[in-house]
């Protein structure tokens, strides 16, 4: 989810990023190759939804901006 792991991962092959962590050597390369196409959709389309959420947040907070005070008139404490 990280773009610099992003931008890294997009320069290396399928095999390189398979030998990169042994971790990833427990799966077959194939069905792992299968399973790393799968995740930069859903990844893909996370960072897609992220983006829209912080969008949206952003325009509420302008919306909506912080008091500086209270009701009462006193500083916020947080």
């Amino acid at each position: 989810m990280k773009d610099d792991t992003k931008s890294e991962l997009s320069t290396m092959t399928e095999q390189e990023i398979w030998e990169s962590d042994n971790k990833f050597k427990c799966y077959p390369f194939e069905d792992f190759r299968k399973y790393l196409k799968e995740m930069i959709k859903s990844t893909d389309i996370a960072r897609a939804g992220i983006g829209e959420e912080l969008e949206a947040f952003d325009q509420d907070c302008r919306n909506f901006p912080e008091n500086e005070l209270t009701d009462r008139g006193e500083p916020f404490w947080y």
